[in-house]
Protein backbone atom coordinates (compact mmCIF):
# COMPACT_ATOMS: atom_id res chain seq x y z
CA UNK A 1 0.00 0.00 0.00
CA UNK A 2 1.48 3.14 -0.87
CA UNK A 3 1.73 6.50 1.42
CA UNK A 4 -1.13 8.11 -0.47
CA UNK A 5 -2.98 5.24 0.14
CA UNK A 6 -2.68 5.23 3.74
CA UNK A 7 -3.08 8.69 3.67
CA UNK A 8 -6.47 8.87 2.09
CA UNK A 9 -7.94 5.74 4.04
CA UNK A 10 -6.73 7.77 7.28
CA UNK A 11 -9.09 10.81 5.91
CA UNK A 12 -11.63 8.70 5.33
CA UNK A 13 -11.77 7.06 8.26
CA UNK A 14 -11.80 10.29 10.81
CA UNK A 15 -14.19 11.76 9.05
CA UNK A 16 -17.14 8.61 9.11
CA UNK A 17 -15.97 8.84 12.81
CA UNK A 18 -16.61 12.38 13.09
CA UNK A 19 -19.49 12.16 11.53
CA UNK A 20 -20.93 9.60 13.90
CA UNK A 21 -19.18 10.99 16.85
CA UNK A 22 -21.31 14.78 16.21
CA UNK A 23 -24.48 13.93 14.34
CA UNK A 24 -24.92 17.06 11.90
CA UNK A 25 -27.83 18.86 12.29
CA UNK A 26 -29.72 20.59 9.67
CA UNK A 27 -30.49 24.23 9.98
CA UNK A 28 -33.92 24.99 10.93
CA UNK A 29 -36.14 26.37 7.98
CA UNK A 30 -36.55 30.25 8.33
CA UNK A 31 -40.32 29.86 9.27
CA UNK A 32 -40.37 26.89 11.90
CA UNK A 33 -42.97 26.98 14.61
CA UNK A 34 -40.85 25.76 17.24
CA UNK A 35 -40.04 28.88 18.75
CA UNK A 36 -43.30 31.03 18.74
CA UNK A 37 -42.90 34.52 18.09
CA UNK A 38 -43.88 37.10 21.09
CA UNK A 39 -47.22 38.44 20.26
CA UNK A 40 -48.08 41.54 21.00
CA UNK A 41 -52.03 42.27 22.24
CA UNK A 42 -53.49 45.82 21.85
CA UNK A 43 -56.12 46.11 24.91
CA UNK A 44 -58.26 48.86 26.02
CA UNK A 45 -58.43 50.43 29.55
CA UNK A 46 -55.52 49.72 31.90
CA UNK A 47 -54.85 46.26 34.10
CA UNK A 48 -53.52 46.81 38.28
CA UNK A 49 -51.20 44.55 39.77
CA UNK A 50 -48.42 44.84 42.07
CA UNK A 51 -45.85 46.46 41.03
CA UNK A 52 -46.93 47.02 37.51
CA UNK A 53 -49.80 49.11 35.74
CA UNK A 54 -50.17 47.65 32.05
CA UNK A 55 -51.92 50.02 29.88
CA UNK A 56 -52.52 49.42 25.97
CA UNK A 57 -51.21 46.34 25.16
CA UNK A 58 -49.57 42.90 26.73
CA UNK A 59 -46.81 40.97 25.34
CA UNK A 60 -47.50 37.10 25.66
CA UNK A 61 -44.52 36.14 27.32
CA UNK A 62 -45.73 38.70 29.88
CA UNK A 63 -48.66 36.90 31.09
CA UNK A 64 -47.37 33.94 33.50
CA UNK A 65 -45.98 36.66 35.31
CA UNK A 66 -48.97 39.38 35.44
CA UNK A 67 -51.24 36.12 36.77
CA UNK A 68 -48.64 35.73 39.70
CA UNK A 69 -48.77 38.86 41.29
CA UNK A 70 -51.21 40.20 43.74
CA UNK A 71 -54.09 41.91 42.17
CA UNK A 72 -54.83 45.40 43.43
CA UNK A 73 -58.53 45.67 44.27
CA UNK A 74 -59.01 49.29 43.86
CA UNK A 75 -58.20 51.73 41.65
CA UNK A 76 -56.47 53.91 43.76
CA UNK A 77 -52.37 53.86 44.14
CA UNK A 78 -52.41 54.85 47.29
CA UNK A 79 -54.71 52.23 48.71
CA UNK A 80 -52.41 49.25 48.30
CA UNK A 81 -55.45 46.95 49.37
CA UNK A 82 -55.25 43.23 47.99
CA UNK A 83 -56.66 39.78 48.26
CA UNK A 84 -60.35 38.37 49.04
CA UNK A 85 -61.52 35.47 50.89
CA UNK A 86 -63.03 32.33 49.62
CA UNK A 87 -64.25 29.62 51.74
CA UNK A 88 -62.80 25.87 51.84
CA UNK A 89 -64.10 22.44 53.85
CA UNK A 90 -60.41 23.99 55.76
CA UNK A 91 -61.38 27.54 56.57
CA UNK A 92 -61.87 30.92 54.86
CA UNK A 93 -58.41 31.46 52.70
CA UNK A 94 -57.42 35.20 51.63
CA UNK A 95 -56.83 35.20 47.60
CA UNK A 96 -53.88 37.49 46.25
CA UNK A 97 -53.03 36.52 42.71
CA UNK A 98 -54.71 35.11 39.66
CA UNK A 99 -53.56 31.96 39.48
CA UNK A 100 -54.87 31.40 43.56
CA UNK A 101 -58.17 32.92 42.45
CA UNK A 102 -58.24 30.51 39.22
CA UNK A 103 -57.30 27.15 41.45
CA UNK A 104 -60.51 28.39 43.43
CA UNK A 105 -62.48 28.94 40.51
CA UNK A 106 -61.41 25.78 39.14
CA UNK A 107 -61.84 23.71 41.98
CA UNK A 108 -65.67 24.76 42.26
CA UNK A 109 -64.58 26.56 45.89
CA UNK A 110 -66.08 29.66 46.30
CA UNK A 111 -68.75 31.49 48.98
CA UNK A 112 -68.04 35.17 48.67
CA UNK A 113 -70.38 37.21 50.77
CA UNK A 114 -71.71 40.20 48.88
CA UNK A 115 -68.78 42.77 50.59
CA UNK A 116 -66.30 39.87 49.07
CA UNK A 117 -68.17 39.88 45.63
CA UNK A 118 -67.80 43.42 44.79
CA UNK A 119 -64.23 42.96 45.68
CA UNK A 120 -63.53 40.14 43.23
CA UNK A 121 -64.85 42.62 40.27
CA UNK A 122 -61.44 43.39 39.57
CA UNK A 123 -60.36 39.68 39.84
CA UNK A 124 -63.01 38.61 37.51
CA UNK A 125 -61.80 41.31 34.80
CA UNK A 126 -57.81 41.16 34.85
CA UNK A 127 -57.73 37.28 35.66
CA UNK A 128 -60.28 36.22 33.14
CA UNK A 129 -59.03 38.59 30.48
CA UNK A 130 -55.29 37.50 31.04
CA UNK A 131 -56.51 33.91 31.13
CA UNK A 132 -58.02 33.72 28.18
CA UNK A 133 -55.00 35.80 26.07
CA UNK A 134 -53.05 33.82 27.02
CA UNK A 135 -54.17 31.23 25.30
CA UNK A 136 -55.65 33.37 22.20
CA UNK A 137 -54.03 34.09 18.65
CA UNK A 138 -53.64 36.60 16.29
CA UNK A 139 -56.78 36.55 14.22
CA UNK A 140 -56.24 35.51 10.41
CA UNK A 141 -59.47 37.17 9.55
CA UNK A 142 -61.76 39.91 11.21
CA UNK A 143 -64.96 41.72 10.22
CA UNK A 144 -64.96 43.77 13.55
CA UNK A 145 -61.81 45.89 12.19
CA UNK A 146 -62.69 47.32 9.11
CA UNK A 147 -64.79 49.24 9.90
CA UNK A 148 -64.76 49.02 13.25
CA UNK A 149 -67.76 47.72 15.16
CA UNK A 150 -68.15 46.82 18.71
CA UNK A 151 -70.35 47.61 21.69
CA UNK A 152 -71.49 51.03 20.75
CA UNK A 153 -73.24 48.83 17.82
CA UNK A 154 -76.99 48.11 19.23
CA UNK A 155 -77.90 47.11 15.95
CA UNK A 156 -75.07 44.13 15.72
CA UNK A 157 -75.49 43.14 19.72
CA UNK A 158 -78.05 39.94 20.32
CA UNK A 159 -81.13 39.95 22.80
CA UNK A 160 -78.40 37.22 24.81
CA UNK A 161 -76.09 39.63 25.81
CA UNK A 162 -78.94 40.33 28.75
CA UNK A 163 -79.55 37.50 31.43
CA UNK A 164 -83.01 38.28 32.02
CA UNK A 165 -85.62 41.10 30.62
CA UNK A 166 -88.04 43.00 32.94
CA UNK A 167 -88.86 40.01 34.75
CA UNK A 168 -88.93 37.17 31.54
CA UNK A 169 -87.25 34.40 31.96
CA UNK A 170 -84.08 33.38 30.31
CA UNK A 171 -86.25 31.38 27.39
CA UNK A 172 -87.70 34.50 26.60
CA UNK A 173 -84.29 35.77 25.65
CA UNK A 174 -83.01 33.07 24.28
CA UNK A 175 -86.60 32.86 21.54
CA UNK A 176 -85.53 36.85 20.69
CA UNK A 177 -82.10 35.85 19.69
CA UNK A 178 -83.52 33.28 18.03
CA UNK A 179 -85.81 35.59 15.65
CA UNK A 180 -82.68 37.89 15.59
CA UNK A 181 -83.92 40.64 17.72
CA UNK A 182 -80.91 43.17 18.92
CA UNK A 183 -81.04 45.28 21.67
CA UNK A 184 -81.88 48.75 19.39
CA UNK A 185 -84.81 46.88 18.66
CA UNK A 186 -85.66 46.25 22.39
CA UNK A 187 -84.06 50.01 22.75
CA UNK A 188 -87.24 51.52 20.25
CA UNK A 189 -89.79 49.30 21.96
CA UNK A 190 -88.74 51.03 25.33
CA UNK A 191 -88.07 47.62 26.80
CA UNK A 192 -84.27 48.28 27.37
CA UNK A 193 -83.17 51.93 28.01
CA UNK A 194 -79.62 53.13 27.41
CA UNK A 195 -78.23 54.63 30.07
CA UNK A 196 -74.26 55.58 28.68
CA UNK A 197 -72.77 54.55 25.70
CA UNK A 198 -68.78 55.07 24.22
CA UNK A 199 -66.91 53.32 21.82
CA UNK A 200 -65.87 50.56 24.02
CA UNK A 201 -68.53 50.32 26.51
CA UNK A 202 -72.33 50.53 26.87
CA UNK A 203 -74.26 50.62 30.05
CA UNK A 204 -78.23 49.20 30.03
CA UNK A 205 -80.79 49.62 32.24
CA UNK A 206 -83.66 46.47 31.99
CA UNK A 207 -84.86 46.09 35.46
CA UNK A 208 -81.09 45.41 36.59
CA UNK A 209 -78.11 47.56 35.51
CA UNK A 210 -76.01 46.47 33.30
CA UNK A 211 -72.00 47.55 32.00
CA UNK A 212 -70.62 45.87 28.99
CA UNK A 213 -66.90 46.38 28.64
CA UNK A 214 -64.32 45.91 26.11
CA UNK A 215 -61.22 44.43 27.48
CA UNK A 216 -59.81 43.50 23.95
CA UNK A 217 -59.83 41.82 20.69
CA UNK A 218 -57.48 38.63 19.16
CA UNK A 219 -59.06 34.87 18.34
CA UNK A 220 -60.09 33.87 21.43
CA UNK A 221 -61.69 30.51 20.51
CA UNK A 222 -59.19 29.39 18.01
CA UNK A 223 -61.40 29.63 14.73
CA UNK A 224 -58.80 32.36 13.21
CA UNK A 225 -61.58 35.01 13.03
CA UNK A 226 -61.00 38.05 15.62
CA UNK A 227 -63.48 38.27 18.58
CA UNK A 228 -64.26 40.73 21.17
CA UNK A 229 -63.45 39.73 24.70
CA UNK A 230 -66.37 41.49 27.02
CA UNK A 231 -66.45 42.10 30.97
CA UNK A 232 -70.00 42.23 32.12
CA UNK A 233 -71.40 44.04 35.50
CA UNK A 234 -74.84 43.08 36.75
CA UNK A 235 -76.63 46.07 40.07
CA UNK A 236 -79.77 45.33 40.96
CA UNK A 237 -81.55 48.69 41.00
CA UNK A 238 -82.38 49.11 44.12
CA UNK A 239 -80.57 46.36 45.97
CA UNK A 240 -77.19 44.81 46.95
CA UNK A 241 -77.15 42.36 44.38
CA UNK A 242 -74.20 42.66 42.16
CA UNK A 243 -72.76 40.14 39.60
CA UNK A 244 -69.78 40.10 37.66
CA UNK A 245 -68.82 37.81 34.30
CA UNK A 246 -67.30 37.98 30.90
CA UNK A 247 -68.44 36.69 27.59
CA UNK A 248 -67.05 36.46 23.81
CA UNK A 249 -68.85 38.41 20.96
CA UNK A 250 -67.64 37.23 17.56
CA UNK A 251 -69.05 38.10 14.19
CA UNK A 252 -68.56 35.78 11.21
CA UNK A 253 -69.68 37.51 8.28
CA UNK A 254 -69.34 41.51 7.22
CA UNK A 255 -73.38 41.41 6.91
CA UNK A 256 -74.22 39.54 10.03
CA UNK A 257 -74.22 40.56 13.51
CA UNK A 258 -72.78 39.62 16.79
CA UNK A 259 -72.99 36.05 18.53
CA UNK A 260 -72.41 35.51 22.22
CA UNK A 261 -69.87 32.92 23.04
CA UNK A 262 -69.86 31.92 26.45
CA UNK A 263 -65.64 31.22 27.61
CA UNK A 264 -65.48 28.10 28.65
CA UNK A 265 -63.66 28.16 32.30
CA UNK A 266 -62.01 25.03 32.07
CA UNK A 267 -60.42 25.63 29.36
CA UNK A 268 -59.27 29.17 30.24
CA UNK A 269 -57.68 27.69 33.66
CA UNK A 270 -56.32 24.67 32.49
CA UNK A 271 -53.16 26.43 31.83
CA UNK A 272 -52.63 27.75 35.16
CA UNK A 273 -49.92 26.04 36.73
CA UNK A 274 -50.76 23.61 39.93
CA UNK A 275 -54.24 24.06 39.56
CA UNK A 276 -54.80 21.35 41.97
CA UNK A 277 -53.80 22.70 45.50
CA UNK A 278 -50.85 22.25 47.27
CA UNK A 279 -47.05 22.42 46.89
CA UNK A 280 -44.07 20.30 47.74
CA UNK A 281 -41.33 22.43 49.48
CA UNK A 282 -38.53 22.21 51.69
CA UNK A 283 -37.68 24.15 54.71
CA UNK A 284 -34.27 25.51 52.79
CA UNK A 285 -36.91 26.72 50.22
CA UNK A 286 -38.48 28.76 52.98
CA UNK A 287 -37.83 32.51 53.71
CA UNK A 288 -38.71 33.07 57.17
CA UNK A 289 -38.48 35.93 60.24
CA UNK A 290 -39.14 35.92 63.71
CA UNK A 291 -42.30 37.18 64.62
CA UNK A 292 -44.43 38.35 67.89
CA UNK A 293 -47.43 39.98 69.38
CA UNK A 294 -45.85 42.96 70.93
CA UNK A 295 -44.72 43.90 67.66
CA UNK A 296 -48.30 44.29 66.06
CA UNK A 297 -50.50 44.81 69.28
CA UNK A 298 -54.21 44.35 68.45
CA UNK A 299 -53.22 43.75 64.92
CA UNK A 300 -51.73 40.49 66.18
CA UNK A 301 -54.11 37.34 64.61
CA UNK A 302 -52.65 34.41 66.36
CA UNK A 303 -53.35 32.78 69.83
CA UNK A 304 -49.20 31.85 70.62
CA UNK A 305 -47.15 34.60 70.99
CA UNK A 306 -45.08 34.44 68.60
CA UNK A 307 -43.35 32.51 65.69
CA UNK A 308 -42.37 32.52 62.26
CA UNK A 309 -43.58 34.30 59.23
CA UNK A 310 -42.54 31.83 56.08
CA UNK A 311 -43.03 32.45 52.50
CA UNK A 312 -41.92 30.52 49.44
CA UNK A 313 -42.06 31.82 45.67
CA UNK A 314 -43.52 29.03 44.20
CA UNK A 315 -45.37 30.29 41.01
CA UNK A 316 -47.37 32.56 43.16
CA UNK A 317 -46.57 33.58 46.86
CA UNK A 318 -47.25 30.57 49.41
CA UNK A 319 -47.68 32.01 52.89
CA UNK A 320 -47.52 30.19 56.20
CA UNK A 321 -46.96 31.02 60.26
CA UNK A 322 -44.60 28.56 61.90
CA UNK A 323 -45.12 27.70 65.53
CA UNK A 324 -43.53 25.60 67.78
CA UNK A 325 -42.48 22.90 64.92
CA UNK A 326 -46.13 23.45 62.86
CA UNK A 327 -46.68 24.73 59.68
CA UNK A 328 -50.20 26.97 59.22
CA UNK A 329 -51.27 28.25 55.93
CA UNK A 330 -52.01 31.72 55.40
CA UNK A 331 -52.81 31.89 52.22
CA UNK A 332 -55.14 29.88 49.24
CA UNK A 333 -52.02 29.27 47.55
CA UNK A 334 -50.42 27.84 50.08
CA UNK A 335 -53.02 25.15 51.54
CA UNK A 336 -52.65 21.50 51.07
CA UNK A 337 -48.89 22.06 50.37
CA UNK A 338 -46.47 19.63 52.45
CA UNK A 339 -43.01 21.35 54.08
CA UNK A 340 -40.13 18.38 54.36
CA UNK A 341 -43.14 15.89 53.73
CA UNK A 342 -45.01 17.21 56.42
CA UNK A 343 -48.40 18.57 55.82
CA UNK A 344 -49.26 22.16 56.42
CA UNK A 345 -52.17 22.61 58.66
CA UNK A 346 -55.29 24.31 57.88
CA UNK A 347 -57.28 24.91 61.32
CA UNK A 348 -59.36 27.87 62.65
CA UNK A 349 -56.08 30.06 62.38
CA UNK A 350 -56.33 30.91 59.14
CA UNK A 351 -60.06 31.90 59.80
CA UNK A 352 -58.83 34.22 62.47
CA UNK A 353 -56.51 35.79 60.22
CA UNK A 354 -58.72 36.14 57.24
CA UNK A 355 -61.06 38.37 60.00
CA UNK A 356 -58.44 40.31 61.23
CA UNK A 357 -56.59 43.17 60.46
CA UNK A 358 -53.72 41.22 59.25
CA UNK A 359 -52.48 43.43 56.31
CA UNK A 360 -49.15 44.19 57.93
CA UNK A 361 -48.28 40.79 57.99
CA UNK A 362 -49.18 39.90 54.50
CA UNK A 363 -47.37 43.20 53.61
CA UNK A 364 -44.19 41.72 55.43
CA UNK A 365 -44.72 37.91 53.78
CA UNK A 366 -44.92 39.52 50.14
CA UNK A 367 -42.01 42.35 50.79
CA UNK A 368 -39.36 38.62 51.46
CA UNK A 369 -40.42 37.21 48.82
CA UNK A 370 -41.47 39.37 46.15
CA UNK A 371 -42.76 38.10 42.60
CA UNK A 372 -39.84 38.10 40.34
CA UNK A 373 -39.94 40.28 37.51
CA UNK A 374 -41.11 38.46 33.48
CA UNK A 375 -37.97 38.25 31.34
CA UNK A 376 -38.42 40.66 28.60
Amino acid sequence: MTFATVVLALTLFAQGALSRAIPQRKKPPQNSNAVERDVVFPFTGKLLVEGRVVRGSIRKSEIDDLLARRVRLLDSPSDGEYGLGFSFEEGHFPVFSCQEWMQVRAQGSGGLNTRETVREAPFVDTCSFLSALRLAKPARRSFIANPKVGLSNLNLLPANVLESLSGEGVGTIQRLTARGVKISDLVAKRKVKVLARTKNSVRLDYDLEMHLTEMGRADFDGDGIEDIFVSTAKYATPGTFRYFDYFILTRRSPAAGFVVKNADWKTLSKHSMSLSAGIDLKSSQLTKVRIARKEYGDDWPFEVDEGELACANAGSIAVFFVENGKAHALNAWARKSKIDGQPVLTDTIVEVLAQSNAKMIYDKAFAMCPQKEAKR
